[in-house]
């Protein structure tokens, strides 16, 4: 039985288990509760992580090799602080990069990136794509908010 089971229904089932035991002339078990409190891992924010390692001046490369994580895990773990407006996307993507790329959505609503890259190909890279996406996506939900104050 598991830890929370055991520990509502533990010491009915063990009375249950003795009275029958007594009832029935049969030698009961030695058995008793063993308490076993296991220490939750308090599980760790990973981009809580990059983005403190980020924000030390470590770059993207560095971090990526210090935690064992690919390039793409941490750059999708900094754009999470872009999309949530803690970070600039010019920590990322230059203006004209930005630019660029924001010219490509304008007129959609979605950010779909595929055609974006085959748009502008080698001008820029998947990365500046999905920086400058979260930078979209924060600003469209801050416009959002701003409708729903007024």
């Amino acid at each position: 039985m598991g830890t929370r089971k055991s520990e509502k229904y533990g010491e009915e089932l063990l009375d249950i288990i003795i009275s029958y035991c007594t009832k029935e002339n049969i030698e009961a078990p030695d058995i008793t509760l063993i308490e076993k409190k296991q220490e939750k891992k308090v599980k760790e924010d990973s981009k809580k992580i990059s983005y403190v390692l980020f924000s030390e001046g470590k770059t993207i490369a560095q971090i990526a090799e210090e935690r064992n994580l690919s390039i793409n895990t941490i750059e999708g773990h900094l754009a999470h602080y872009v999309e949530s407006g803690e970070m600039p996307i010019e920590r990322f993507v230059s203006q004209e990069i930005c630019d660029l790329i924001v010219r490509q959505f304008e007129g959609s609503e979605d950010f779909k990136i595929s055609p974006v890259k085959e748009a502008l190909g080698n001008m820029v890279s998947w990365s500046d794509i999905k920086f400058v996406v979260s930078h979209l996506t924060f600003l469209r939900k801050k416009a959002e908010r701003s409708i729903r104050q007024i």
